[in-house]
């Protein structure tokens, strides 16, 4: 019987959870659309581009809807059962609530192992991933917009005009170019023969001159350099909270983050550094915890109650983020508590929080309360109740 109860409740969970999950990431990536579309047209990039560019992001928009999916997920599949009276025969035949939590805990580790994955691995490889995409694709912007013999605005605040190129080797030969990236001192390059490079392991894309000089107005004087080889780099087009390069924290592994960290001692960017380490495991670690914080609320409903356990859920939820960001905060700022306390103090909270809950739902109430406050709350969902049966 205990594999056939699990297994009917995991998938009773399931399926909320895998629907909430879409929904929720599918709001995010909405609030990302615009900025999205804009590349889009920027770059040129086709369906197959866009698609890849919202594969690689999907991880990091996921930090913020797993743990909100997984809890609804436990809260709508015992909604469900408490509704269809499920629960009832499953009490007749001697089933307690709190054995009820082994599938749920199940199901958590689950959610936890695949938020954790995500944030330590998926996300920072995603978001390096993006960085190279929109160097492909920026490189291959100038080249279908560079044609010989012509100006070309395909670079950025940069205008190139190239006498000839190779196409079997990408050189260009003779070229000029105007640099009004800096309107207080635009810059004149000529160069003998030029060519694009991208760096894929520093996300650098550059244009290679060679024999040439550059020409500049210097404080109203006219300044004139020769060279011999000179290296102008490139805008590069990212989307918004991506662009960072290698040493941005959130695309470093959790082992360079450990290392980094290590090696620059007690400082600013060391406590960024563990900061970054620490919230995606608390993150991971928080789902598994709000989800078994949903069963509790969500296993008391019965047919003709009033619904509480979603509004409880997401205001857990909420309550969860800012205690989140506000711990955060505090660690940036230093001083206190060790970093890693503090950081950690929003799972230990709500995990207190859950276990006790979790251990009183065979009780009346899950939150002992002074009966003057239970009253109040009483009187106050009736008024509620009073004026929507008015309108």
């Amino acid at each position: 019987m205990p594999f056939l109860l699990y297994s009917y409740l995991i998938s009773e969970m399931a399926a909320p959870f895998l629907a909430s999950l879409a929904i929720l990431t599918a709001v995010l990536f909405l609030g990302r659309l615009l900025q999205t579309f804009a590349l889009v047209f920027a770059l040129g990039i086709g369906w197959t581009d866009f698609l890849r560019l919202t594969l690689y992001l999907l991880p990091k928009l996921m930090m913020f809807s797993l743990p909100l999916a997984s809890m609804l997920g436990v809260i709508l599949a015992f909604n469900r059962l408490g509704a269809d009276n499920e629960f009832l025969a499953l009490r007749a035949a001697g089933v307690k609530l709190r054995q009820i939590v082994t599938p749920v805990v199940i199901f958590a580790t689950v959610v936890m192992v695949c938020a954790g994955y995500s944030t330590t691995v998926l996300m920072p490889k995603g978001l390096v991933n993006i960085e190279i995409l929109m160097l492909k694709l920026a490189r291959e912007k100038i080249d279908r917009g560079l044609q010989e013999q012509s100006f070309s605005e395909s670079m950025a605040g940069i205008v190139a005009y190239v006498d000839q190129i190779d196409r079997a080797t990408g050189e260009w030969q003779t070229v000029y170019l105007y640099d009004g990236r800096k309107p207080k001192r635009p810059m004149t390059i000529t160069a003998k023969s030029a060519r694009l490079t991208a760096d894929y392991d520093n996300l650098l894309l550059g244009m290679h001159l060679n024999d040439g000089a550059i020409d500049y107005l210097d404080h109203e004087l006219s300044q004139h350099i020769d060279f011999k080889t000179y290296v102008l780099n490139l805008p590069v087009v990212v989307p918004e909270g991506v662009a960072g390069g290698q040493n941005n924290p959130t695309e470093m592994s959790q082992s360079r983050l450990l290392a980094e960290a290590r090696k620059l001692g007690d400082s600013e960017r060391s406590r960024k550094l563990l900061i970054e380490y620490h919230q995606r495991l608390i993150l991971a670690v928080g789902c598994f915890i709000l989800t078994l914080l949903g069963l509790p609320f969500a296993a008391r409903f019965r047919p003709g109650a009033r619904q509480i356990a979603v509004p409880v859920g997401l205001g857990s939820f909420l309550i969860y983020y800012i205690l989140f960001s506000f711990a955060e905060t505090l660690a940036e700022q230093g001083g206190g508590l060790p970093l890693p306390l503090t950081l950690w103090a929003p799972n230990f909270l709500f995990l207190a929080l859950t276990a006790f809950v979790v251990l009183r739902m065979d009780k009346e109430t899950l939150v002992p309360a002074p009966a003057s406050l239970m009253v109040f709350f009483d009187r106050l969902l009736r008024l509620i109740a009073r004026r929507r049966g008015g309108r």
